[in-house]
């Protein structure tokens, strides 16, 4: 005989395992990589009892964190630009390839690994792949202005905006990376100076 509150109770079940949906999705290893990456200088927290009593103080004044919020409509799709211009297939065969890790943070980012074949991505594939040697680092506001023209990868880099960890590509080469992504290159012979000069005149004019 099934209860009649089974239902109820695996729809409790299911709405409070939702809580924990943002472990799930994002990077499975839990380690101090971007920590170290961003502020290695700060030292780990010591969770001491004060420490989990603030927090047990947190939980409960936010009724851990429901109702939750209604999710906010992105401004800015990156996967959905990517799959416009690249194909998901993860092709590595070819002569010359080296891949190149995406890392876009906010709304609508995500994480990709692009095979490049000379300055040009190829191919685009969800997460980042360990064996890529190469990362280019933004938020997802930097990435849709580079696409919409209002900023070039080298703006962005000057300003603090991107950053990048070159392994088999030099930095030169990654801004073209990030450039052809965005959708800036007109052709193959462009480069990040020819495409400085035509933002600011399509800026000027």
């Amino acid at each position: 005989e099934v209860f009649p509150e089974l239902e109820k109770i695996q729809e409790a079940f299911t709405s409070q395992m939702e809580a924990y949906q943002s472990y799930w999705r994002d990077d499975p290893e839990f380690d101090r990589s971007n920590l170290l990456r961003a502020a290695p200088h700060l030292a780990s927290c010591v969770p001491d009892f004060e420490m989990l009593l603030r927090t047990s103080r947190f939980a409960l004044a936010t009724n851990f964190g429901w109702p939750r919020p209604k999710i906010q409509p992105v401004e800015f799709d990156v996967a959905e630009h990517l799959a416009g211009i690249l194909p998901v297939t993860l092709d590595r065969n070819k002569t010359g390839d080296v891949t190149v890790g995406l890392q876009v943070n906010g709304s609508g980012g995500g994480e990709w690994t692009l095979v490049v074949n000379g300055r040009r991505p190829v191919a685009a594939e969800r997460g980042l792949a360990p064996d890529r040697g190469d990362l280019l680092y933004l938020n997802s506001k930097t990435f849709q202005k580079c696409v919409q023209g209002r900023l070039t990868p080298r703006q962005a880099m000057s300003a603090g905006l991107l950053s990048s960890e070159a392994g088999a590509l030099s930095a030169e080469q990654l801004l073209d990376v990030l450039a052809s992504v965005s959708g800036r290159f007109a052709s193959e012979g462009s480069s990040p100076e020819s495409l400085l000069t035509e933002t600011v005149g399509r800026l000027d004019g």
